[in-house]
């Protein structure tokens, strides 16, 4: 896909940055074989506003792009210690019955939170809806992204609701997307939220907003009108920036994704690999640095990792379709492997934040979707004949099967809680839709940099913030 510059991304390609590795990991296909490890290992970190990569370019001439400047404010690198796994049976506690299915779950405090449609409904740990808010038109609402008690979503507006009161709070209102008549295409897709309360997001009007807590437009920038299909969405922020949509500059035959400064909106660039090939970043660390992919123009994917002046540090380019799983404690990259153009096998390998690889390659049936604060990592996994046998499994360091349960195959919202209950929406079975309590021994999420694939944590928020 990508060459020196990328072209225009339709939904699907463009909700790669989002959800490849929940999407292409947990299906079930057929076997193949696998290529050995092929890590790229690149100078050290760079120095401040030093930050081209010296490693040379395998297709040259490229054009090697890089930050204008380092990221600043960057988060302290911490390793929280494991926390000890729960003493508890893994096991379905229950399932209750919901008015309508959804594409997102997060869990915020005592509260369940997902939408469905123009609706977002609030329920109790217990399943128990408490409260929806409808939208003002008939929109397709985001993912809500929530920060202690106040979770925002985007449709024809961006909405803030107030968990406490269970309550509408204040709007922003948006110019539709750029369809004619009416239309149920939201006119912004997601939001980030920063430790200070003010959002991030991006919209079909081809602007960059930034709005304060109380909802006040702090800036906007033009980044270029965003093509009906593209969602337009900012992926993630970390320190004193954000990684969000420059459409102008992808029209132009440049990226399609750049950083900016939060306090101001001002571009500081993209990154390229050592080809000139633009990188999409998908995740962020503390100690790894910023982690993405590069789709290679006659097939496989690799991924890329950068420090924080965009340097490049080290890079999987094995010629396969390489994805990355989760962050784990010490912003180790759980990563996966396939060959190019099937599904299975999947090959997991575990890398230190400077690329050597600590375990694997471990080939797997099960599609890894969270990491636990135990050192566990959930996924999810087709059992043999296909249909809609399925379980959810524990893996250990070494991805040895720790514990499972047997579930109907459901591929679907996830949030696990800190007394080890997964939860799930799911559009699958009798009812239709149905909330899903599943007891694991893993007592809540990981305390790492990225401990779920797409977005980071129970929250949906891809902010990225220090343990």
């Amino acid at each position: 896909m990508f060459t020196n510059h990328p072209r225009q991304l339709p939904l699907a390609q463009a909700l790669l940055v989002l959800c490849l590795p929940t999407f292409l990991l947990m299906g079930c296909g057929k076997s193949g074989s696998i290529a050995a490890d092929a890590v790229q290992m690149f100078d050290g970190p760079a120095a401040d506003g030093a930050a081209l990569a010296d490693a040379p370019s395998v297709d040259a001439p490229a054009v090697i792009l890089t930050l204008s400047r380092c990221v600043g404010s960057w988060p302290s690198a911490s390793s929280p210690p494991l926390v000890p796994s729960l003493l508890v049976s893994p096991r379905v506690l229950w399932t209750r019955p919901l008015a309508s299915g959804g594409s997102f779950l997060l869990l915020t405090g005592q509260h369940l939170v997902y939408t469905a449609g123009n609706t977002m409904r609030v329920l109790s740990l217990s399943g128990d809806p408490l409260a929806s808010m409808i939208g003002d038109v008939f929109e397709t609402l985001s993912a809500p992204v929530s920060r202690s008690d106040r979770v925002f979503v985007a449709g024809e507006g961006l909405y803030e609701y107030n968990l406490t009161t269970l309550s509408r709070g204040w709007k922003v209102n948006l110019p539709p997307p750029p369809l004619p008549g009416p239309s149920s295409i939201s006119a912004m897709t997601s939001v980030v939220v920063l430790p200070d309360g003010s959002v991030i997001g991006a919209a079909y009007d081809g602007f960059l907003y930034r709005w304060s807590a109380s909802g006040g437009q702090m800036w906007r920038v033009n980044v270029g009108s965003i093509a009906v299909g593209t969602p337009p969405h900012v992926v993630l922020g970390i320190g004193d920036v954000v990684f969000g949509p420059s459409t102008a500059a992808g029209m132009a035959g440049g990226p399609w994704y750049k950083f900016y400064d939060i306090a101001s909106g001002d571009a500081i660039g993209a990154v390229s690999d050592s080809a000139g090939r633009v990188i999409n970043f998908a995740m962020a660390g503390s100690e790894i640095g910023l982690v993405g992919y590069v789709e290679r123009a006659g097939g496989g994917i690799d991924v890329n990792v950068v420090d924080r002046c965009g340097k490049l540090k080290w890079a999987v380019a094995s010629g396969e379709e390489n994805f990355v799983a989760a962050l784990l404690r010490g912003d180790r990259l759980l990563a996966a492997s396939r060959p190019v153009g099937t599904l299975r096998p999947v090959q997991y390998r575990l890398y230190s934040p400077d690329g050597v690889v600590e375990a694997g390659p471990v080939t797997s049936s099960a599609g890894l979707f969270m990491a636990g604060a135990d050192g566990t990592m959930l996924g999810q996994e087709c059992l043999s004949g296909g249909g809609q046998a399925g379980a959810i499994v524990g893996y250990d360091a070494n991805l040895r099967e720790a514990w499972r349960v047997d579930v109907p195959v459901c591929y679907c919202p996830s949030a696990l809680a800190d007394d080890g209950v997964l939860y799930r929406v799911c559009t699958a079975g009798t009812p239709s839709y149905y909330l899903e309590a599943i007891q694991t021994p893993s007592p809540g999420l990981g305390r790492t940099s990225w401990p779920v694939p797409g977005f980071r944590d129970n929250s949906s928020n891809c902010w990225v913030a220090p343990y």
